[in-house]
């Protein structure tokens, strides 16, 4: 990924780098896990692309996201908040979650839930030219300032 198309935003190879590293400082998995506190399987399946396991993710000062890709083959990335407002000025656009929701091609129930975030983005993003999200990491210190 073009590190200049999204500042801020570490990719997987950014986060199996900084994993790699703290692994290689501490000697192995087993004594990064024993160092940070939490289980060596959580370090080794993250390690190995199994799972991303909150702890491990967590212990390296990091907060997983996700970002809606653009389908028009830019490099543009949105949030759920940016996803969120686009969905909203379009039911503002044009008056009521029913004529937005067949537009759309959903119904007017599924597009409330969206809205009310008890339903997520899958069907509306093609409409809105995202397609479904990717992973990224965030450093604790960026959330937060």
């Amino acid at each position: 990924m073009a590190k200049s198309a999204m500042p801020g935003l570490l990719d997987r190879a950014d986060f199996c780098g900084l994993l790699n590293a703290a692994v290689r400082s501490h000697g192995s998995a087993v004594k990064l896990a024993r160092f940070w506190g939490i289980p060596e399987q959580a370090v080794r399946d993250t390690q190995n692309l199994k799972t991303l396991d909150k702890s491990v993710v967590n212990a390296l000062g990091l907060i997983k996201v996700l970002r809606y890709p653009s389908l028009k083959g830019e490099r543009h990335y949105a949030s759920p908040r940016q996803i969120q407002e686009k969905l909203t000025n379009f039911v503002n656009q044009h008056g009521t979650q029913r004529r937005a929701a067949e537009l759309i091609g959903i119904s007017e129930k599924q597009l409330s839930k969206i809205q009310n975030t008890d339903r997520g983005f899958a069907s509306v993003l093609g409409y809105f030219g995202y397609a479904k999200p990717v992973v990224f990491f965030i450093r604790k210190e960026q959330a937060h300032g």
